[in-house]
């Protein structure tokens, strides 16, 4: 169980390091979707990962957790309990005692600090304050984007945004860490009530009922379409030399193998 709790500022830029040396390092952020499905389990070992909710449960060697919502902690507790000393855990919380997000979160961690807390997971636990709010424009995105990058002027804590996904929040934490390129597996962006999820290991038996990819090709949303938020995200970090970008590792009927590039300036 971990012993250290520290917010996730006190470790910026800690890549690159001695295990990962190169001087551009690749992150890997997962989410839930289909797509997981075409990587090996064995894929991100030795590659820097930050795996959102249910994503450890397809891969057991991710570096990084990250969630704010109790049930895929628990499950882990339950199922996978012997995963939980190979990860960082981060800890998206929110100090605002208004918030209707705290219901997600568990009493204090031991110490106090006024910290929202989901639980005791992985070596260590890196505390990442979040706005629970939905971002309206792509400019909310980018005005914060500086201080992400410890670059602002701001004088409030850190904080990371978010459009509706945990994935916008494991992004910004990347950042924060040091990556200037964020890769996104798993990200398939998906309409209201058209939800699939990757059918591998014990994802599969978490999840409920899956949508036709027909019925996600139909959804409103898309990678292109600035109502994801992903989007507005690649286009907020790369005037700043960070690429955030999509990968397909084999072809697939909706998809082609290989990265998707952010092209449109804000």
């Amino acid at each position: 169980m971990a012993e250290n709790y520290r917010h996730i500022e006190e470790f910026r830029n800690m890549y690159p390091n001695e295990q990962y040396p190169n001087k551009d390092p690749e992150f890997y952020v997962l989410g839930s979707g289909p797509s997981l499905g075409d990587f090996s389990e064995d894929f991100f070992k030795n590659k820097i990962s930050i795996g959102a909710n249910t994503a450890i449960f397809g891969f057991s060697n991710l570096a990084h957790f990250l969630s704010i919502h109790k049930g895929p902690w628990r499950e882990i507790t339950k199922k996978k309990p012997h995963l939980l000393k190979n990860f960082r855990s981060i800890c998206p919380y929110t100090i605002d005692p208004n918030d209707p997000a705290r219901w997600r979160h568990e009493p204090s961690p031991p110490g106090g600090g006024g910290f929202s807390y989901i639980g005791d997971w992985g070596s260590e636990v890196m505390y990442l304050r979040y706005k629970h709010k939905m971002v309206r424009t792509k400019e909310e995105f980018a005005e914060n984007a500086l201080n992400i990058l410890g670059r602002g002027n701001s004088k409030e804590p850190l904080y990371c945004l978010s459009r509706g996904t945990t994935i916008h929040m494991a992004i910004q934490a990347a950042v924060i860490l040091g990556a200037k390129k964020v890769t996104l597996v798993g990200c398939e962006t998906r309409g209201k009530g058209n939800v699939a999820y990757a059918q591998r290991g014990e994802m599969e038996n978490i999840h409920g009922k899956n949508a036709s990819p027909q019925d996600i090709l139909k959804s409103e949303h898309s990678w292109a379409e600035h109502r994801s938020g992903t989007h507005w995200l690649a286009l907020a970090f790369k005037p700043h030399g960070i690429d955030i970008q999509k990968y397909y590792y084999k072809d697939g009927e909706y998809y082609k193998q290989g990265y998707e590039e952010t092209k449109e300036n804000l």
